[in-house]
């Protein structure tokens, strides 16, 4: 059954072309979740004998008009679906989905990557997963994003559902993931490990981080709306919005938001040990923010914080690579500032650091 679109067209393009236009197909839900995950991944499958057909990733699928319903797993336009039971529908499943649905709540419902699901679900068996997530499709909960070319598959959650889920109370003993808070520090936890810092060189931590930022930013906001305790984790999430803010979306004063924020998480958190890396590193990116604003003075007040720090965790290895980066863009801004004298003994100072390293 896992092939049997394929083997009812005869050809990948086939098979394709039917998930694309028909609104009723032969096909469980399951045979669609699995063609897809081949899709995604460009499996290449075993048909008969010992031909095998290889599925491409670039054949772009899709199903905006069709949803996964019924046992027999033929396809209906939602607009024929009766999504106000949908708690009807969250009594009916195992603790897997009720778990998925209760995460779905503070994560944004437009798009929620595959991989994510999984790292939440602790899931690694591809065939439960395909069961969970079969199982929410069969009943409207969720449905599968269309694949467009180069990018991963993920999930979509109806905004009518998301809303019922988060007034439901009748989860499982089994499922149930306790408090508000308890989800968003889980989800927390598991963005900071899905979430990469993104660089100045666009590469493939940029898409990956654009599958995960709205996640991350949902999150960290409901957490800091809700009083919760400061938490290292909270902090490098704002730290890597900001990040992402200014590399990828040029977003300045929304990279300042976020920085600002993960500052003030980080000097809570630290009170102990006020000269701590982490606050370094981020008064350091707050700073390059400012110089991208051309705010050269608050660049500099920032920067020198930051400079003190790393004096400071660095005192056994004071030709360090992050203390001349440091001392580079001090001189620079100092530079932008017309105190010429300042740049030139900041530049120097990097220089031979830079020399030695």
């Amino acid at each position: 059954m896992l092939i049997l679109c394929l083997l009812a067209s005869g050809s990948p393009e086939g098979a394709l072309a039917d998930l694309s236009h028909k609104t009723n197909i032969a096909c469980t839900a399951r045979a669609l979740l699995t063609l897809w995950l081949l899709v995604t991944n460009g499996i290449t499958t075993k048909m008969s004998g010992n031909s095998t057909v290889a599925i491409p990733p670039e054949y772009p699928v899709s199903c905006d008009s069709v949803v996964f319903n019924g046992c027999a797993g033929a396809c209906r336009s939602q607009q024929e679906r009766n999504l106000p039971k949908v708690a009807l529908g969250l009594l009916d499943l195992p603790k897997e989905g009720q778990q998925l649905m209760q995460y779905a709540v503070y994560l944004d419902a437009e798009f929620i990557p595959v991989w994510l699901v999984r790292a939440l679900l602790e899931e690694d068996d591809p065939e439960q997963l395909i069961e969970v997530i079969g199982g929410l499709s069969r009943l409207s909960l969720m449905k599968l994003v269309p694949i467009s070319q180069g990018e991963e598959i993920g999930l979509q959650v109806p905004r009518e559902v998301q809303a019922s889920c988060r007034e439901y109370k009748r989860w499982s003993s089994e499922a149930a993931l306790g408090t508000r808070e308890t989800i968003l520090l889980k989800l927390a936890s598991v963005l900071a490990a899905q979430m990469p810092f993104v660089t100045s060189a666009s590469d493939d931590s940029w898409q990956q981080a654009r599958l995960y930022a709205t996640h991350v930013a949902t999150v960290v906001t409901a957490l800091e709306d809700s009083g919760a305790a400061p938490s290292p984790v909270v902090a490098r999430l704002l730290f890597y919005m900001g990040a992402y803010s200014n590399m990828v979306e040029r977003n300045y004063r929304q990279a300042v938001s976020f920085l600002e924020r993960a500052l003030a998480i980080y000097e809570q958190v630290y009170q102990a040990t006020p000269n701590h890396a982490d606050i370094a590193k981020t008064l350091y990116h707050l700073g390059i923010v400012w110089e991208n604003l051309g705010n050269a003075r608050q660049a500099v007040s920032v920067l020198e914080r930051a400079l003190a720090i790393r004096k400071q965790v660095y005192k056994e290895t004071p030709n360090h690579p992050e203390i001349a980066e440091t001392l580079e863009h001090l001189g620079a801004d100092w530079r932008a500032l017309n105190d010429a004298h300042k740049a030139v003994r900041l530049l120097k100072r990097a220089l031979e650091i830079y020399e030695q390293v």
